[in-house]
């Protein structure tokens, strides 16, 4: 299954491995409302295995919504915005990562990148 499918189906505290590739979630949010962790396959480096998200244009938006004790090792984020000539800025109110007040998140050996 794909990225969402993968996290929802992980036990409380567990962990989900990520192996080589783009793990494309389209316009949807990855909603991480459980303790788990995602981490990169042993030997395979962040710029091998990508998170991508496409920010939908003028509407409220985020790649990963983070309300529990979250932890993603070794992988990198992408998401570009909506529009190439707006990108994330004007008050669309497009950010990649949310932590609420009741999520943690820790990142290690982590690229994010934003904007078109």
């Amino acid at each position: 299954g794909g990225l969402a499918e993968r996290v929802a189906a992980a036990e409380e505290g567990g962990t989900v491995v990520l192996g080589k590739g783009i793990y494309d979630l389209g316009s949807e949010t990855l909603v991480l409302d459980k303790d788990v962790s995602i981490v990169a396959e042993d030997g395979v480096p962040r710029e091998d295995i990508v998170i991508r998200c496409l920010a939908p244009f003028d509407e409220q938006h985020t790649l990963a919504s983070v309300t529990a004790a979250v932890s993603i090792k070794g992988v990198s984020f992408d998401y570009p915005g909506g529009n190439p000539d707006v990108g994330l800025a004007r008050g669309r109110e497009a950010v990649c990562l949310r932590v609420t007040e009741q999520g943690t998140l820790r990142l290690t050996d982590c690229v994010v990148v934003t904007g078109a």
